[in-house]
């Protein structure tokens, strides 16, 4: 088995396991978020499926793959609803310089990929992600000079770290040859799926106590 194939089961598993536990708990609870948060790891894994299923048959990776492409879009979106939907009007309105760190991140890899000619798909990658990072930011940044709510805090910091990490596996993908564990790309990949169960989990904290916060009223 190779690496890249390993580290997509591996990675499979894993964000199966993200999209049974946030479907159980949208189930339980009806919530919005917890919806929209089941529809980010459903997309994924779908994404994900068809890309390591060509890449078991064929031992290659697809040279066109739109349907890949329109799930991992359609993910991204879910993740930007996901998180303006939890900020409150103070967090989405608070400003940091961050926020523009994430922007020009997302703007470096649209340009950096747009001149091996996919331009359309990047920026239907990068725009809901800088969109999600640019918020997340904000919120964190709120968070942070309020000193009021480590749950949230949190939350924000897995939505940028997996948005980061998300950047970083895309550029290192041009370099490498993806045949040998010493590659960067795989550790960044494991990092991307370690990030995104974080992600899972700091959302259940979250709405935990918003949920106990709620009872007590």
């Amino acid at each position: 088995m190779s690496p890249e194939l390993a580290d997509n089961l591996f990675q499979w598993l894993a964000y199966m396991i993200c999209t049974v536990v946030s479907l159980r708990s949208w189930s339980r609870r009806y919530y919005r978020g917890w919806f929209m948060l089941s529809g980010y790891f459903v997309c994924n894994l779908l994404g994900l499926t068809y890309w390591t299923s060509y890449l078991a048959i064929y031992h290659d990776t697809p040279r066109i793959f739109y349907v890949a492409d329109i799930s991992w879009t359609a993910c991204f979106i879910f993740l930007l609803i996901v998180v303006t939907n939890t900020l409150t009007e103070e967090e989405g309105s608070f400003r940091t310089p961050w926020s523009f760190v994430i922007a020009a991140a997302a703007l470096g890899v649209t340009i950096y990929y747009s001149l091996g000619g996919t331009i359309l798909f990047n920026i239907l990658y990068d725009f809901p992600l800088g969109a999600a990072g640019w918020y997340a930011a904000r919120g964190l940044a709120y968070q942070h000079r309020r000193g009021s709510d480590g749950t949230r805090a949190r939350f924000f910091c897995a939505v940028i770290a997996v948005i980061m990490l998300y950047f970083s596996l895309w550029v290192l993908s041009g370099f490498g040859s993806r045949e040998s564990w010493a590659d960067p790309y795989f550790w960044t990949d494991v990092a991307v799926t370690a990030a995104n169960c974080y992600l899972l989990y700091a959302y259940s904290r979250l709405r935990g106590r918003e949920e106990e916060r709620e009872a007590q009223v």
